[in-house]
């Protein structure tokens, strides 16, 4: 006889818990195609640095207007973070576009 337990609980035994540790939500966001070169989000309150946002961090975005920029599901790593502007690799913004109220970087 094997004793199963889901998925969340054995994370949860193991501390592999994830920590949100910055979160932006506004409409100073937007969200930039970089073409061939790395993909940006930025933000004119220029608060990435100060909610916590760290080179390596997994980014998830969740409320933009085109559906296809929300990285709720597969996140993005961040390769370069300062006050105004979070970088990763070039594919992960499909269209360029001002971020809405309610649109939440974490």
């Amino acid at each position: 006889m094997s004793l199963r337990l889901s998925t969340g609980l054995r994370n949860k035994m193991l501390g592999l818990q994830a920590t949100v540790v910055g979160a932006v939500i506004g409409t100073g966001l937007a969200f930039v195609d970089g073409g061939g070169s790395d993909d940006t989000i930025t933000d004119s309150g220029n608060g990435f640095v100060t909610a916590g946002f760290a080179i390596g961090d997994v980014l998830f975005v969740q409320g933009a207007t085109t559906t296809a920029n929300d990285t709720a599901c597969t996140g993005a790593v961040l390769t370069n973070v300062a006050a105004g502007t979070l970088t990763f690799a070039t594919g992960t913004v499909d269209t360029a576009e001002a971020g809405i109220a309610g649109t939440v970087v974490a």
